[in-house]
């Protein structure tokens, strides 16, 4: 029986995979070009950016400053990111 941490974040290998509504080359397409608006309109400091782990499973919890939040997490951090949210957002 998986632990609750794989069940709730995925397995390192494969996490969301085949999620996305679209290739993986185009998702790159698009996040390179949200960060690069992103980054073009605002100044960006990421802060403590050594303590996220290079490779396997993070959770990364914004605080809802703005309706940004997913956006601006993916010009700030340079892995592939899956969202997770609740119904009413």
């Amino acid at each position: 029986m998986e632990s609750l941490m794989e069940t709730l974040v995925g397995r390192q290998a494969n996490i969301g995979e085949g999620l996305l509504p679209f290739s993986p080359p185009t998702y790159a397409q698009v996040r390179r070009f949200f960060g690069d608006l992103v980054r073009a309109v605002y100044r960006l400091e990421v802060v403590d950016a050594d303590r996220l782990p290079v490779t396997g499973p993070a959770v990364v919890a914004p605080n809802h400053d703005s309706v940004l939040d997913g956006i601006v997490l993916g010009a700030a951090i340079s892995r592939e990111l899956r969202f997770l949210a609740k119904a009413e957002l």
